[in-house]
């Protein structure tokens, strides 16, 4: 198993794929290895396709555990024709979920979570943590409160919207500094956020943009605020100076909603918000087609994908 594991990894660290988008990679490999009951060295299992879409068949697996399964393979095999049937299978698995889905409408699931919550709705939930802030706590609770502040400014004041690649960014002062595979925020008059780690790179390549005004001067007091701590990192956890793991930042997110707009709310839902903010906007059909792909391309996906998957509430 563990010559299978370097095979694997060896493979996807060639690729621009995320540390989170290689993990899940690699697990879907060694689970449908030993679903195969192979004992290989390299993914030459996978050229037994009719056994391959048998063994997937027979575990009612989700839609989306067997486009990641063939998005997998599809990374790490080099045949041609193997990497052509399964970027087929994957076509039609996106196809049907599509067709499923139905165009412009929601899944009961999403439905149910966000329960009619407009993006515009959460507009007051930065001011009521600066209210929260004013009033007198302690230096731990202005640790807590003035990340939750930053963090709820860049998702819900700047144009551009990731999905969790904010846990990890590194503050840096000088363009030498800046480093192709990791997100960093470049510190000056003007702030520029580097975000080189999300899913879609290998597609829509890396995103750089300068914050706001608004976003950049909380950041500063922010940056200023937390010099006595011995962390490079913008978000971290106090115990550790390090920065999130994926689970308690997405915990972080859903803090800033639950204390202070009383619901929970994801990443992903705060992104399907802003999807239909963008799309039901009147001035959207008016749109170029390559202004929508700019316009999508702030959530850090394409057109295709936004029409797709993120459909109107």
């Amino acid at each position: 198993m563990d010559a299978f594991i370097s095979y694997v990894n060896e493979r996807l660290d060639k690729t621009t794929l995320s540390p989170q988008t290689k993990k899940l990679y690699l697990s879907r490999l060694v689970g449908l290895r030993m679903l195969m009951k192979s004992s290989a060295k390299t993914l030459s299992f996978v050229k037994n396709i009719d056994k391959v879409m048998e063994v997937l068949d027979s575990q009612n697996l989700t839609i989306g555990n067997k486009r990641n399964t063939f998005a997998a393979i599809i990374k790490v095999i080099t045949v041609k024709k193997l990497k052509a049937f399964y970027t087929e299978k994957m076509r039609t698995i996106n196809a049907k979920e599509f067709e499923i889905a139905g165009k412009n409408q929601l899944s009961t699931r999403q439905q149910q979570s966000v329960g009619g919550v407009k993006f515009t709705d959460l507009g007051d939930v930065s001011g009521n943590i600066l209210k929260a802030l004013k009033k007198p706590i302690s230096l731990n609770e202005k640790y807590v409160l003035k990340q939750l502040y930053v963090l709820s400014l860049l998702l819900l004041k700047e144009q551009f919207l990731p999905r969790l690649d904010y846990k990890d960014v590194k503050v840096i002062y000088t363009k030498e500094f800046l480093h192709p595979t990791q997100n960093q925020l470049l510190m000056g008059e003007e702030l520029t956020m580097y975000i080189n780690t999300h899913k879609n790179k290998s597609k829509i390549g890396s995103i750089s943009f300068v914050l706001n005004k608004e976003v950049a001067k909380a950041i500063k007091e922010w940056v200023t605020f937390k010099n006595d701590v011995n962390t490079e990192y913008l978000f971290f956890n106090k115990r550790t100076n390090k920065p999130y793991d994926s689970k308690r930042f997405s915990d972080l997110i859903a803090q800033v909603f639950v204390k202070f707009f009383g619901k929970r709310l994801t990443i992903n839902n705060i992104r399907l918000l802003r999807e239909n903010h963008i799309q039901s906007n009147p001035l959207y059909q008016s749109l170029s087609e390559n202004d929508k792909e700019a316009l999508h391309k702030q959530l850090f996906h394409s057109k295709s994908v936004a029409t797709r998957f993120y459909r109107k509430i």
